[in-house]
């Protein structure tokens, strides 16, 4: 399954025709936001776009509309793994630790999230945390934090899982 993870697009106020251009050549499975499209209108174009493969919670940046209508936190399953899409803004102070927390807490492998602007995966495995390249569904313990870091800045993460 071939997965694409965004976040922080910040859009139609900074990106709005590439964007589409670009998702519209993208060939994938699912699609998850992580939060901050901005207005309405951009969450619009994305879930046109995705049709109803879209995953995706509000962020701090999201007009009202988009609060009261997205989630704060979105539960999925991927190929039988529990996952949980949040934006991170919620959590303070900013550090993986408080990610592994919420991970832990709601009983997850993995964790999407966004705001930071930057890109990353965290493999937490028996109290230590690695920077990795990529995400392994095996029957490994351990917790996989992924942040895709801001389309604004064409920074994105292609995943086949």
């Amino acid at each position: 399954m071939k997965v694409l993870i965004i976040s922080d697009t910040h859009t139609p106020t900074r990106v709005d025709l590439n964007l589409r251009i670009f998702l519209e050549n993208k060939k994938y499975d699912l699609l998850i936001h992580c939060g901050d499209f901005d207005r309405i209108e951009s969450y619009e174009i994305i879930k046109n776009i995705a049709k109803e493969k879209l995953y995706c919670v509000h962020g701090n940046s999201d007009d009202f509309e988009l609060k009261s209508k997205l989630p704060e936190k979105e539960f999925m399953e991927i190929n039988w793994h529990k996952t949980i899409i949040i934006h991170w803004h919620q959590v303070y102070p900013r550090w993986d630790k408080w990610l592994i927390n919420i991970a832990i807490e709601n009983n997850v492998k993995i964790l999407f999230c966004g705001h930071t602007h930057k890109q990353n995966i965290h493999k937490y495995q028996d109290g230590i945390f690695l920077l990795v390249n990529e995400i392994k569904l095996d029957n490994e313990e351990c917790i996989y934090i992924v942040n895709p870091g801001s389309l604004k800045d064409w920074e994105f993460l292609e995943i086949d899982l």
